[in-house]
């Protein structure tokens, strides 16, 4: 448990930078690695208090993690936004058509 702990407080130092741009796989990794904490922490509950402190150094990194990650995830919705836009404003250039109606110029 304490290879789990030491590599999700470097995860989580790495990601706690305010002005750092990181991709969304990395918060997926960060939350993947913090799941398996989880479970060993149900399995074997009993922490030394070196443990605990990584725990508390960890959480204490949270709200600018979440906050990163609302970022991304205005980000991500903002795109969907501009491609459900564009694919509304492509279909209405698109409209098919009937050829029920015909016109005949008529000459004099």
């Amino acid at each position: 448990m304490n290879n789990l702990l030491h590599q999700i407080l470097e995860e989580t130092k790495l990601l706690c930078h305010p002005n750092l741009n990181t991709d969304y796989e990395q918060y997926v990794q960060l939350v993947e690695l913090r799941e398996a904490l989880t479970s060993a922490l149900v399995s074997k509950p009993l922490l030394t208090p070196q443990n605990k402190e990584m725990i508390r150094e960890i959480i204490s990194c949270d709200p600018v993690i979440l906050q990163h990650m609302q970022r991304l995830k205005d980000e991500a919705n903002e795109g969907i936004s501009r491609i459900r836009s564009y694919k509304k404003q492509k279909s209405a250039y698109d409209q098919q058509y009937s050829s029920e109606g015909f016109m005949f110029d008529k000459r004099n």
